[in-house]
């Protein structure tokens, strides 16, 4: 599976030789001289909606020891520009590809987040692979099916999840329902139930 993360802006790339063999004994030449990360002539220039100019190549990473494709995000300032600097191991993979993944793993940190600290996948007290991957799809599972819940709830429009705010609404609607029932109550008018709307949210924070 290729993979998308962040490089340092001194980090080492070469670029790939393209041009004819020489048709001499030896060795082929492989690279054309070091990528710089400041001067982006040789980059391919791509259009883009943000205020930064986009420039791709493909280029010979030395610390991963393989080509990648690398792209850079330039964000002009009143000083030094700066630059952000993406690759993936998959050459063929577009730069619009690559910077929608690279956005979308700080959301996808917070399912992590939230299944360590309320659906325990960080718990499962097994060293034996069939039964860690079991544990940990229930987990994940479990923050999916609260997610799922929240998106189909209009209040939670636009969405801003919590895994804590779910456990807070269901024991509130619990606690409420239980009093309810005790009291013989039925939330038929309408300030009844603006009130019991208020209660089901008490303690919900944002994410």
């Amino acid at each position: 599976m290729p993979f998308v993360g962040k490089m340092r802006r001194d980090a080492n790339l070469k670029h790939l030789f393209t041009g004819p063999r020489t048709g001499q004994p030896g060795r082929p030449r492989l690279y054309d001289g070091k990528v710089s990360l400041r001067d982006f002539t040789r980059w391919e220039a791509l259009p883009w909606a943000d205020e930064c100019m986009v420039y791709t190549v493909v280029a010979y990473s030395v610390s991963l020891k393989r080509p990648v494709r690398v792209v850079a995000l330039v964000w002009p300032g009143a000083g030094r520009p700066r630059v952000e600097v993406l690759f993936s191991t998959s050459t063929t993979m577009t730069a619009a590809t690559i910077i929608k993944l690279y956005r979308a793993r700080f959301s996808m940190e917070f399912p992590f987040r939230d299944g360590k600290q309320f659906a325990g996948l960080s718990e499962c007290q097994s060293r034996q692979v069939e039964s860690l991957h079991p544990h940990w799809n229930m987990a994940l599972l479990a923050v999916s099916a609260a997610r799922l819940s929240q998106l189909q709830d209009q209040r939670a429009c636009p969405l801003v999840f919590s895994m804590e705010d779910e456990k807070r609404r269901a024991y509130n609607e619990f606690f409420v329902g239980r009093i309810l029932s005790i009291l013989a109550v039925k939330p038929t008018d309408e300030n009844c139930r603006k009130l019991i709307g208020e209660l089901l949210t008490l303690g919900v924070k944002a994410a």
